[in-house]
């Protein structure tokens, strides 16, 4: 699997696009299809929960990052789109809730820059709205009950506007996932 690759299956996988048992499954078919298989799929397959899995699949994305040395898609930048584009569509497909959207997308977005200076190019000024939008999150001055995908509030629209570029980048390269579970 090249780089980018495994940079959307961890994003979708960490965001909780995919159902963990989903991905557990598959990555048993693929080590029993592989006369070696990496290690990063077996610690998958052989995790006891979905957080171990996550910080599993996370750790072998910083481990290929550090061994290539590339800035493709294993560049911080590229992660975070793809993982706040996998979150949205997560959240478009009823895997989790608001609440969890705002939450999963303000820890990754605190972790990835604390000053909050994103310049302004398009998506740099989503990402300064997202943290806005996060802010008024964690002061509780958002009732996440009313942000929903179809949903036709102001919060809502302004949910759908911030996450909708990263949830198109995402979109785009999720012919790079594995075929067993494109189909999920």
């Amino acid at each position: 699997m090249d780089d980018t690759s495994f940079a959307v299956l961890e994003a979708a996988f960490r965001t909780k696009y995919f159902q963990y048992e989903d991905v557990i499954k598959w990555a048993d078919a693929e080590i029993a299809a592989l006369d070696s298989p990496p290690k990063w799929l077996l610690d998958l397959s052989f995790s006891t929960d979905e957080d171990i899995a996550a910080a599993r699949m996370n750790l072998a994305m910083m481990q290929k990052v550090e061994r290539s040395g590339r800035q493709n898609f294993s560049d911080e930048t590229s992660r975070l789109f793809l993982y706040l584009g996998f979150l949205w569509l997560g959240f478009e497909k009823g895997n989790i809730s608001a609440d969890e959207l705002l939450r999963l997308a303000s820890d990754e977005l605190f972790y990835w820059n604390e000053d909050g200076d994103f310049g302004e190019t398009l998506w740099e000024k989503r990402l300064s709205e997202l943290t806005k939008l996060f802010y008024q999150y964690l002061d509780r001055k958002i009732d996440c009950t009313k942000i929903s995908v179809c949903g036709d509030s102001e919060l809502a629209k302004r949910a759908r506007r911030v996450f909708m570029p990263f949830a198109e980048f995402a979109s785009q390269l999720m012919c790079q996932l594995p075929d067993g579970l494109t189909k999920i």
